[in-house]
């Protein structure tokens, strides 16, 4: 008998190892699900212990946000706030001590959870106030919208129901009244009735203006949720019935109700007039409030735990029981979109398969296809094929996109490697790199050719180098291309050369699609600087373009406005920038290139901003002097230099826009329409996006940033306004992607922007310059005393939509009004301003957390110029206060420097 144990305990240690070994080789995670597609095709995510446990639609003006609660298996919560407009994930917090969170949504853009006994309210824009009474007690649940508390008080032992943002008192009950716990609240919408149900079972329904309270045993079980549809319908749910009560301060009579097992959670849906409920077992139903009359809608196959309905009656969120959301159409009872949160990011993926992502790359999803030959593909090895910008939107929108089929996409990954990096040239601080590709699975390699095929080659993430387009025969040496596989070398790659504040080493990447599109694995290497290579001094590069006066095209008010502006502050910002180690300065040199023309008679006639000069700009930053002669008399133009992987570049334009064919063009001051549409390439003073792809990928500098003040803006970064990802066009948003470039672009692909003479600018440089960065206000998310250029941009690609109107009634004040002038020619055809909805930037910034500060605001609690600057006690306490791990901006609000904000 032993030995027999022996032998099924050997045979079962050896069965294992050939699981493990069969999913090692073809690097499956052994504990994955599947969220998309069909099982064995389709995109699976690697298992998270946790579930959502609350989810809530916003009102009002955050009537596309949703909210959600994560529970971990450990007990730790986590919230999140997405903003179904964009698609995107707008907060994520991980709490780990939140053990008791029971997260709701409050109002308009505030929502607030019970942590550790402290009732929190934060904002969608991440600000966040506590709420402490401390003679009520402690928190112990919250309504599901209104923003009630619910608290107890054991030295008085009496329950206390107050306002969660206020703190105004409503009603109280003593422990006899209770008999039992309260663990549901809720509040009528004209605020003057309170309902609580109890551990017991019991509902008390009261009344805040006298006092009076009804009661009534709607059975023994707790009180689950409480849902008040009408001033006198309540849904009432308990884990095994749902039920509908007229309920008034007199009465509470119940109409009807049903038995079903395990009930999560319920909502109401105005629009259909149906109550709609979940149970533990993923099945989602819904009773008919006149009868009560129910019937099965759908079942979430990884099982459900939250619902809620969106204040328009059109989409179910149902919350999964492995941490995904899923968006379902009410009407059409089709599920939508699901939507993941992820370490340091998002996705979204329909059913079949399209999705979108603000990753670069993640280990935490993945593709198995059983048309490839390596059957695991990473997230975004499928982006050419499947990646799909602004999905959440577009679906929500009921948009309809193309069948993904899987079984289409096929062929042999490939495989890029770097074989060695030698030092090139010490002096310029360059270097040559080996490359060898072959196909991944180590089959036979014919010579790698293809209109698909591209080898692309990055430093610190940001791309400097292709094959084999475009063609550089100076920079790229084919050593070999046959069966054994493609070898070659790219020389005078720039490595950022030693500085007082730069990296002593860098990393290096490389990575190949095969002939149908498919990316490759991504291959890194560290590399040492060499100590022997020249020391370099950091500098700023700052061009900025303003076309006012046309040669024949309307002329513009206040585009070289702009660009004097941003180019003044940005310059003045950069010139003081020290390091906070050693209060030297970042950049040596700072050097602004103004490009305007324009008649002003403050500014002469100037005549700058034509493509010819624009062109040999940039192209000197890219190492082509070519044209430098054609910047004689430019002011600065003189200082202008090949840029470094240690020097900081920012081109802005301010101009008309058009979109022509496929093409986004920028009208330089010798621009006419007229030419763009005659069948020539020459096109004399229109840049086209693929020229301004290839100008701006010419640039090798550490970090690269581009403001776009034109009409259809955003279609300069591709097809629908491509915002993100790696798929394999040559466009300026994949571009912006791979060398990590920061693109504001002022106005939606099919949108205008404005000119406003309230301001004396562009709409979109006001935000930046006066709002943002001379008011302080883009110190904002975080609050921290110091402003970087992803912050402003973010700040201005958000606020500039929500406040343009504010800040025009601010500026004009009692000024006679005056419209607001487009920057844009007459294809597309021009609506009214007025018609167009609030100008809204689109920003795409993929490595926003490596962008630099600009304005350093640490003497004082936030960059707002109206915040006094801290004393030496003041600088002590705060700290004292980080030294505990509390936050700077805590701190500042210690010691009442900074108001307790609630609200967005």
């Amino acid at each position: 008998m032993n030995t027999l144990r022996l032998v099924l305990f050997c045979t079962i240690v050896v069965l294992i190892g050939m699981i493990l070994r069969a999913a090692q080789a073809q690097e499956l995670p052994v504990y994955s699900q599947a969220i998309s597609g069909e099982p064995g095709n389709g995109l699976y995510m690697k298992s998270v212990q946790r579930r959502v446990e609350r989810i809530s639609f916003g009102d009002g003006v955050a009537s596309t946000t949703l909210v959600s609660l994560l529970r971990r298996v450990d007990g730790a919560a986590e919230t999140y706030i997405w903003d179904l407009s964009s698609g995107t994930l707008q907060i994520g917090t991980a709490t780990q001590e939140s053990k008791e969170a029971d997260q709701r949504h409050v109002a308009g853009r505030t929502f607030a959870d019970i942590e550790n006994g402290i009732v929190r309210l934060w904002s969608t824009e991440g600000d966040v106030r506590p709420q402490r009474q401390p003679d009520r007690g402690t928190p112990i649940t919250l309504s599901r919208s209104g923003g009630v508390v619910v608290s107890f008080a054991s030295s008085t032992d009496q329950y206390f129901v107050w306002d969660a943002s206020s703190g105004t008192a409503y009603v109280s009950y003593t422990a006899s009244q209770v008999a039992a716990s309260i663990t549901a609240v809720e509040m009528s919408l004209d605020r003057k009735t309170v309902v609580v149900g109890t551990e017991a079972g019991d509902v008390l329904v009261s009344s805040i203006e006298t006092g009076s309270t009804s009661r009534a045993t709607l059975g023994s079980a707790a009180i689950r949720f409480l849902r008040l549809i009408s001033p006198s319908l309540l849904l009432v749910g308990t884990s095994d019935t749902l039920g509908l009560a007229t309920v008034s301060v007199s009465d509470v009579i119940t109409r009807w109700s049903v038995n079903h097992s395990d009930i999560l959670d319920a909502v109401y849906s105005k629009e259909a007039n149906t109550a709609l409920f979940i149970s533990n077992r993923g099945q989602v139903w819904s009773a008919s409030i006149e009868e009560g009359l129910e019937a099965h809608l759908t079942t979430v196959a990884e099982g459900a735990s939250a619902l809620d309905v969106s204040p328009d009656g059109r989409i179910i969120a149902i919350g999964g029981s492995t941490g995904l959301i899923h968006l379902w159409s009410l009407g059409a009872m089709r599920e939508l979109v699901r939507l993941a949160p992820l370490e340091s990011g998002w996705l979204a993926v329909t059913p079949d398969g399209h999705f979108d992502t603000n990753l670069i790359s993640t280990d935490a999803v993945y593709w198995q296809l059983t048309s490839m030959s390596e059957r695991v593909l990473p997230l975004d090895a499928l982006t050419t094929q499947l990646q799909t910008p602004q999905l959440v939107p577009r679906v929500l929108a009921n948009e309809v996109l193309a069948p993904a089929d899987f079984k289409q996409i096929s062929g042999r990954l490939l495989s890029a490697r770097i074989e060695r990096v030698e030092p090139d040239d010490a002096a310029k601080g360059t270097v040559s790199i080996t490359v060898r590709v072959n196909y991944a699975d180590g089959s036979t390699t014919p010579p790698l050719t293809g209109p698909s095929f591209d080898i692309r080659l990055f430093r610190d993430r940001r791309l400097v180098a292709q094959w084999p387009r475009p063609a550089n025969p100076e920079k790229v040496v084919i050593v070999s291309n046959n069966d054994q596989g493609l070898k070659l070398i790219f020389r005078g790659v720039g490595v950022p050369l030693p500085t007082l504040f730069g990296p002593s080493e860098s990393e290096f990447s490389v990575y190949a699609y095969n002939n149908e599109g498919v990316k490759g694995q991504t291959f890194r290497e560290k590399y040492k600087i060499p100590t022997t290579f020249a020391k370099a001094e950091a500098t700023a590069y700052i061009i900025t373009v303003g076309v006012d006066s046309y040669r024949a095209l309307p002329t513009l008010s206040f585009a070289s406005n702009d660009a004097v502006a941003l180019g003044s502050a940005f310059k003045s910002l950069l010139v003081e920038r020290r390091s906070a180690a050693t209060g030297r300065r970042i950049f040596g040199r700072v050097v602004w290139v103004p490009l305007i023309s324009t008649t002003k008679p403050a500014e002469g006639r100037l005549n700058n901003a034509t493509k010819r000069k624009i062109v040999a700009a940039l192209k000197v930053l890219a190492g082509d002097d070519s044209g430098k002669k054609d910047l004689l008399g430019v002011p600065a133009a003189a200082s202008l230099r090949q840029a470094r992987a240690v020097d900081f570049v920012l081109v802005s334009f301010s101009a008309h826009g058009a979109i022509y064919g496929n093409q986004m063009y920028l009208m330089a001051a010798d621009a006419n329409a007229g030419e763009l549409t005659r069948h020539n390439h020459d096109k004399k003073g229109a840049i086209s996006s693929a020229e301004l792809y290839s100008l701006m990928g010419s640039i090798d500098s550490g970090e690269l940033a581009l403001i776009i003040d034109a009409c259809y803006s955003a279609a300069a970064l591709g097809p629908n306004g491509l915002k993100f990802g790696t798929t394999g066009m040559r466009t300026l948003g994949e571009l912006a992607y791979d060398k990590g470039i920061a693109v504001l672009a002022a106005s939606q692909a099919d949108r205008v922007a404005v000119e406003e003479s309230s301001f004396s600018l562009g709409a979109l440089t006001y935000a930046l310059v006066r709002k943002g960065l001379q008011q302080g206000e883009a110190d904002y998310r975080p609050l921290d005393g110091k402003i970087t250029l992803s912050e402003l941009f973010e700040y201005a690609a958000s606020q500039l939509p929500i406040k343009h109107s504010i800040w025009i009634r601010e500026a004009r004040k009692d000024r006679l009004q005056s419209k607001p002038r487009t920057r844009g020619t007459a294809n597309p055809p021009l609506v009214a301003v007025s018609d167009q909805p609030p100008q809204t930037p689109v920003l795409l910034n993929p490595q926003a957390n490596d962008l630099p500060a600009i304005k350093m605001c640490h003497e004082r609690c936030s960059c707002a110029s109206d915040t006094p600057k801290l004393t030496s006690q003041q600088v002590g306490y705060i700290r004292s206060r980080l030294e505990l791990g509390f936050s700077f901006v805590a701190g500042c609000r210690d010691l009442g420097l900074l108001p307790n904000r609630s609200g967005g």
